[in-house]
């Protein structure tokens, strides 16, 4: 067979050059001229053929097509009247075809040709041509009806997600969400059949109106080979990529087995179930997210060379734009996640805790990848940045070394004229009765400077509930006001050059006890 083609390929050679032209009547490819017959070149025997072949379509006969041979070659009849001659050399010898062959072909495509002009041109033909483009033009616009309601029942059939039905957190949520995502795709997908089935439906209804009319039927036969050769190369595309898909599929299938499993382990800690040295309820959502993000960091690395279209260069280049797009966007909400898994894992705030950070006070309510929030005893909500939490000091009220209690301190500043003992006493006798104080261990005072004109005192006391630290503060400063008012001590400590000629006291004390 090889030695076959090459011979034929050297016959080609050696024969003198000449000028393929293809004859095409009424969107209808007849055949193919290729040499010069009787000083007659390919384009003149194409337009002589071409005005036989419109001579005796207007005529009355019946149209009959037939072939003889003559010594010239093979002449091609309509009812007994020649038309063309076929030679030797308009066979297409590249591809073994002959003379015979070639004149058999013509035959048959002019003969469909000329039935085509006489239906169109005859009451009938144009009624039929007429009545099917109407039927092709109704059958589209039920057919994409049908699709559209179709589609519109499945969307229907799948159940939203209500926001009344989404909790503030935990595993319902995240089912929840789970939920919503499913019925996302699935929305998508519905949406995708239902695009396909419209133009599918659109190509083939084209095709049956442009072929009903003899001066679009070449249109409509380019059409369906395009859409045949589209769809076939899709099917083998598919085909192809049919093995890497399934070895993704397999990939992302042992990292939602793996998901599971931690995703199990993750609850039971929270839920306190499970109990672990290095791990606890505040520390296994955040490490559930980080595994998470990881485990389908790798599953996807790992799945990528095998997505279909992973080695084209418009698939390189998308990925290398989103990585820029999120490394220069994203870069402050890298560094804010970073400083939420430090806090979380240093493990030095806990929801519940009441802390300062900064100028800011109050209950710890969330610790999150991004903000510490916080809820101060004026019941505001506070959010802070984590980058600048981990930048402040932070003090946590709710965690004294060696104590299961909060401590508060109450400072005053008295002059030197006044007995430091008598102090003492009125200052640890003021906590006596407050709500939230707590005498054991017993309260303690402390002489922290002896500055210029007055000694500063600190009373310190031990509260049971830290998130009331700010209401159980103004008690005792109460309390201690009313002490040195009864005791007759002032609470006075400017710069002055001498005692005032009037105590600073008040006219009318009030009780002792708060």
């Amino acid at each position: 067979m090889p030695a076959r083609l090459l011979l034929l390929s050297l016959i080609a050679l050696a024969l003198p050059a000449a000028e393929n032209l293809a004859l095409n009547w009424d969107q209808h490819p007849i055949t193919v001229l290729r040499v010069a017959l009787a000083e007659h070149t390919p384009a003149e025997r194409a337009r002589r053929a071409i005005d036989r072949f419109e001579e005796l379509a207007r005529s009355d006969g019946l149209l009959q097509v037939v072939s003889r041979e003559i010594p010239d070659g093979t002449l091609i009849e309509i009812d007994g009247q020649g038309v063309l001659v076929l030679t030797d050399g308009d066979a297409d010898r590249l591809i073994g075809e002959g003379r015979a062959a070639a004149a058999a072909a013509a035959v048959q495509r002019l003969q469909v040709a000329l039935l085509e002009r006489r239906q169109a041109r005859s009451g009938q033909g144009l009624v039929d041509t007429v009545l099917v483009a109407v039927a092709a033009s109704i059958a589209w616009i039920f057919a994409c009806w049908l699709v559209l309601r179709a589609r519109s029942i499945l969307v229907r059939r799948i159940a939203p997600v209500e926001a009344s039905e989404a909790p503030a957190a935990g595993t319902v949520a995240m089912r929840l969400v789970r939920k919503h995502l499913l019925r996302t795709m699935s929305v998508w997908g519905i949406n995708l059949l239902a695009v396909g089935a419209l133009l599918t439906i659109t190509s083939v209804c084209s095709t049956i109106g442009l072929s009903s009319l003899p001066a679009t039927h070449r249109w409509a036969v380019e059409l369906l080979q395009s859409l045949s050769q589209m769809l076939w190369e899709l099917f083998v595309a598919v085909c192809a990529s049919l093995p890497g898909l399934l070895m993704a599929m397999a990939i992302f299938a042992v990292a939602g087995a793996i998901h599971m499993v931690l995703g199990r382990f993750f609850r039971s800690v929270r839920a306190g179930r499970l109990q672990l040295s290095w791990i606890d309820i505040h520390t296994a959502r955040p490490t559930s997210l980080l595994t998470t993000l990881v485990l389908w960091g790798a599953a996807l690395v790992m799945a990528y060379p095998y997505l279909p279209g992973s080695s084209s260069e418009a698939f390189k280049g998308i990925s290398v734009l989103l990585g820029l797009m999120i490394s220069l966007g994203a870069s402050s909400q890298v560094g804010q996640l970073a400083s939420g898994f430090i806090l979380i894992y240093m493990r030095s705030l806990k929801p519940g805790d009441y802390v300062r950070v900064g100028n800011a006070e109050g209950t710890v309510k969330d610790i999150g990848l991004f903000t510490l929030t916080l809820i101060t005893p004026f019941d505001e909500v506070v959010s802070l940045p984590n980058v600048v939490v981990l930048g402040n000091q932070v003090t946590n009220y709710s965690r004294p070394a060696g104590a299961a209690t909060a401590q508060l301190q109450a400072s005053v500043t008295i002059g030197y004229d006044t007995p430091w003992r008598k102090i003492h006493e009125l200052l640890l006798a003021s906590p006596e009765g407050i709500p939230g104080v707590l005498m054991a261990p017993p309260p303690v005072v402390l002489q922290r400077a002896l500055s210029d004109f007055y000694v500063e005192y600190t009373l310190c006391v031990r509260i049971s509930d830290p998130t009331a630290r700010v209401q159980v503060l103004s008690r005792l400063h109460a309390a201690i006001l009313d002490r040195f008012n009864a005791a007759g001590v002032q609470i006075m400590s400017p710069h002055y050059l001498g005692d005032p000629a009037k105590p600073k006291l008040a006219a009318e004390p009030t009780s002792l006890r708060v």
